[in-house]
């Protein structure tokens, strides 16, 4: 499968229970130009759905997080886990906030496949290829159980990136996130934030109800 239908298919979850003779995207100038193009139009649809900024895109880091998602996919359809040797590392540097959420642009559906990952021995290494994946992007991994040894400090230096980790965090009710202290602060911090607003919208309400005729 194409990295381009592969990408479409796992924003969609619309990818075949059992993936079955995938094999490998031809490489060509032609491929990259039509997978980075797709990860420029993904970014932009993510930044208009968000209301702070956020770092700048790192086409590098996307097409890796595409192939790593791929590979793993793949070698969930092969009967050993020979094909888990797929990974590779990041080409860029980790402790980048724009390496995170450039990552995280494909790599959030990480827990997508993590689920598929759970039917197998707990020594297969397809599993440890999710773990390990896990650990090294948390902003992608909020929500899968037993991560251990998560590094946020590139996500929570920057504000926009801060923000999102947070509201994830709440949102998936990942409880296990919030036991380092800094990350229960930016927790708190969207908490309160979302209270104020819930005050506010309510004493809007409240007024409106007032100035109906009785």
């Amino acid at each position: 499968m194409e990295l381009v239908a592969f990408l479409s298919a796992l924003q969609s979850r619309t990818l075949p229970a059992i993936p079955r003779a995938v094999g490998n995207s031809p490489v060509s100038e032609q491929n990259d130009r039509n997978l980075a193009d797709a990860l420029r139009n993904l970014d932009q649809a993510v930044r208009l759905d968000r209301p702070e900024d956020l770092p700048e895109l790192d086409l590098a880091a996307a097409a890796w997080a595409t192939e790593q998602l791929h590979a793993l996919w793949s070698s969930l359809g092969e009967a050993s886990d020979v094909a888990a040797s797929r990974e590779t590392h990041c080409p860029s540097d980790t402790s980048q906030s724009a390496t995170h959420f450039s990552v995280d642009l494909v790599m959030r559906h990480l827990p997508f496949l993590a689920a598929r990952a759970d039917s197998l021995a707990a020594n297969d290494a397809r599993r440890q290829v999710v773990r390990r994946l896990a650990a090294s992007w948390p902003l992608s991994s909020v929500g899968i159980d037993g991560v251990d040894a998560i590094d946020a400090t590139p996500l929570l230096a920057h504000d926009g990136l801060r923000r999102t980790y947070a509201e994830r965090i709440l949102r998936r009710r990942d409880a296990s996130r919030q036991q380092d202290d800094n990350v229960q602060l930016a927790v708190d911090a969207v908490i309160k934030e979302h209270r104020a607003f819930a005050t506010e919208v309510l004493a809007v309400h409240d007024e409106l109800i007032k100035q109906r005729p009785q």
